[in-house]
């Protein structure tokens, strides 16, 4: 900010122009700031040596092309900005420093101007609906508005189950009942034969025209032996204790502070009580009937409510909660090379699929999201010797069994199937409620 005929050390930045010697050298550029000595002209070319860009040679025109307070004579490097190709445009500004390109045009605008760019890194748009590929979720299918009704990341235009209910969209088409852009309709039962309409299309019957199926008896399903069950998934496994209490002829299932309560009654295995230290308790909350037609869809209308032992609830507050329990398929499961027939019971509520649960004949739970029973081993095992559970002798009045389950509540992630399996620390002494 200060020209050069005025500053006192016009070669080195010094903006408070400070001269502690009052010789006219500023301090900056004053080799004895504190002693008044006239300054010297080394070279003898008539600069002061603190003016001069070359103060050991002679320069008295201080030349200095480059504008780098280095006199030319005494300048080994030229630093004056280049254009290599001559286009205007300094290299260092110029996006094809080696190529002539006075419009600098970069279409990909990559930073690599079009005359010497190889690649064009333009995001594509293959269908030509103003979506880039990378964002689209319809690729080749034009779809501007990117509405995804099941929301699976593919978009309805070129998904060919809108709804995600696993019937395609021209068989729902082809039916007044069924609408692709509604899941809820795929559990239904049209003829009212005890299948649903999903059911019926997977096994290529007819969902409006009754046919007959076999209701089966699961009570052999739901069975339980004390003892830890490890369960095991590509992402790790569980380890279950599971101890039956006869007086309420329930069974906890605890894997370190979390456990669920399940009851047997009249209607199949019913979740009591979930959370920890039993902070939720369920009434009518099922979770496998025990009669049921493969391909059934059974909706159950729970209760959910606080413990006011634990809270400052003193009746609630009370969750009403609507799943509906699904007969997929029947199976085999093998476990220490014995093999057992087993039905798989998928889940639902108003959100969507929750998860499955695969249980097994004399066994009960041995599957579910993606975990599978591995080993069993029993709690008056002498040494670690794994061994397959013993089925158990039923109750020949009543025909049923304890079994090891799990539910679910809202959502749908194996982690919520685990907390809802899991979860509460079981007292023995718990009473079930009535529900008034």
């Amino acid at each position: 900010e200060i020209i050069d005929a005025l500053d006192n050390c016009p070669l080195q930045y010094n903006y408070w122009q400070d001269d502690s010697d009052g010789d006219g050298q500023g301090d900056e550029c004053d080799p004895s700031p504190n002693n008044a000595a006239p300054a010297e002209d080394s070279d003898k070319d008539g600069v002061l040596d603190y003016r001069d860009n070359c103060p050991q040679v002679a320069n008295s025109d201080q030349a200095d092309v480059d504008n780098d307070s280095i006199g030319d004579v005494c300048d080994a490097t030229d630093n004056r900005p280049v254009d290599s190709d001559n286009d205007g445009y300094l290299d260092l500004l110029d996006n094809c420093p080696q190529v002539s390109n006075p419009s600098q045009e970069d279409i990909d605008w990559d930073g690599i101007g079009d005359a010497c760019d190889a690649i064009d890194d333009r995001p594509i748009d293959s269908d030509i609906d103003d979506v880039y590929d990378i964002y689209d979720n319809c690729v080749n299918t034009p779809n501007y508005d990117q509405e995804d009704t099941d929301e699976d990341g593919q978009g309805d235009a070129c998904d060919n189950d809108i709804d995600g209910d696993g019937i395609d969209n021209d068989t729902e088409n082809s039916y007044a009942f069924l609408n692709a852009y509604d899941a809820s309709d795929a559990l239904k039962d049209e003829d009212n034969d005890g299948a649903s309409n999903l059911y019926e299309i997977s096994q290529s019957n007819s969902p409006s025209e009754p046919n007959t199926y076999e209701a089966l008896n699961l009570s052999r399903y739901a069975v339980v032996v004390e003892g830890k069950y490890v369960f095991s998934h590509a992402y790790g496994r569980i380890v279950i204790d599971q101890i039956y209490m006869p007086e309420t002829n329930s069974y906890l299932r605890t894997a370190g502070s979390y456990a669920t309560e399940v009851a047997i009654t009249e209607q199949g295995l019913e979740l009591v009580a979930s959370g920890e230290e039993f902070l939720s308790t369920h009434y009518n909350d099922l979770l496998l009937p025990f009669t049921m037609i493969e391909g059934q869809a059974i909706e159950s209308v729970s209760q959910k409510d606080y413990n006011p032992q634990f809270d400052d609830f003193s009746d609630g507050p009370i969750i009403n909660r609507t799943q509906t329990l699904y007969f997929t398929s029947r199976g085999e499961f093998e476990l220490n090379g014995q093999k057992y027939p087993t039905v798989t019971i998928a889940t639902y509520n108003e959100g969507g699929f929750l998860g499955d649960q695969t249980y097994a004949d004399g066994l009960g739970l041995v599957g579910f999201n993606g975990y599978v029973l591995t080993r069993f081993i029993p709690f008056n095992a002498t040494d670690d010797v794994i061994e397959a559970p013993i089925k158990q002798k039923q109750d020949d009045t009543t025909n049923n069994s304890n079994t090891k389950t799990t539910s679910s509540k809202s959502g749908g992630s194996t982690d919520i199937w685990l907390l809802l399996f899991l979860c509460g620390c079981a007292l023995t002494q718990l009473k079930r409620r009535p529900v008034n």
